[in-house]
């Protein structure tokens, strides 16, 4: 069998709204994520959770991350994080008109 790309790499970008983090304080690292609301996101056909993978230490660490919103769509999880729900993990393609309405990245270095 021969695997074949479909898309080229995507980067990933954790993003919360202003008032978020205001009433949360930021991440300034993966493991703060455990005292945080994650907005997580749910594979339709396995129903299995995603983990973050975050960079820590020059290797890459997959965080289980909870929160009281699951979703299965980057649009329904973009709009929570705007509206204050949690933190993100997004496509940084899907996250930008979010970026520009005022979501703030947090844990750009991993």
């Amino acid at each position: 069998m021969v695997a074949v790309p479909l898309t080229r790499d995507m980067r990933l970008v954790a993003v919360a709204s202003p008032a978020y983090l205001a009433r949360r304080g930021r991440p300034q690292t993966p493991r703060d994520l455990a005292h945080h609301d994650c907005i997580t996101f749910r594979f339709p056909s396995s129903r299995r959770i995603y983990k973050w993978e975050l960079a820590e230490r020059g290797r890459t660490v997959e965080y289980d991350v909870g929160g009281s919103f699951i979703a299965s769509s980057g649009e329904a999880i973009c709009r929570a994080a705007v509206a204050g729900v949690g933190i993100a993990y997004l496509i940084e393609e899907l996250a930008a008109a979010h970026l520009a309405a005022g979501a703030v990245p947090v844990l750009e270095p991993h």
